[in-house]
């Protein structure tokens, strides 16, 4: 509305940090200075270092499919392919982790009875399946 443009997406979430940061400290009604003392932090640096290479070779691993197909395809094919690439992996990340995290603890508990494990884990991959076929015919 005020003419930012595109910059509106880089500016309304710093806006939204800013304003929740002041109000939560005024809530608080404490104010902490921070504190720029580094040491003891090189393992820390180290640790998220690690971290991000690690995530740089899962995005260029996870992105070489549609990498490959930029080369070969015409622009609208590869959007085709990108969104239904997307709408196959939507069921997998929004429905199945809830599930493992659930499904971890449960497993935890019956870790000892290897035919209750066998008979919940098949149980599991029936309810999965029971929700993801359809999902998957749809598409």
């Amino acid at each position: 509305m005020a003419g930012l443009g595109v910059w509106t997406l880089v500016l309304a979430p710093l806006v939204l940090f800013s304003v929740r940061a002041i109000g939560m400290t005024i809530v608080a009604k404490s104010l902490v200075w921070p504190s720029f003392d580094f040491r003891g932090a090189g393992k820390l640096a180290r640790y998220g270092g690690v971290m991000a290479v690690g995530q740089l070779f899962w995005f260029a691993q996870s992105q070489a499919d549609v990498f490959i197909a930029g080369r070969h395809f015409t622009p609208h094919t590869l959007g085709i392919y990108t969104e239904s690439l997307f709408l196959t992996q939507v069921f997998v990340s929004k429905f199945v982790p809830p599930l493992n995290e659930v499904a971890f603890s449960a497993y935890a508990r019956i870790q000892h009875d290897r035919a209750l494990v066998a008979a919940a884990f098949a149980r599991s991959v029936r309810i999965i399946m029971i929700a993801a076929l359809p999902f998957y015919f749809g598409l």
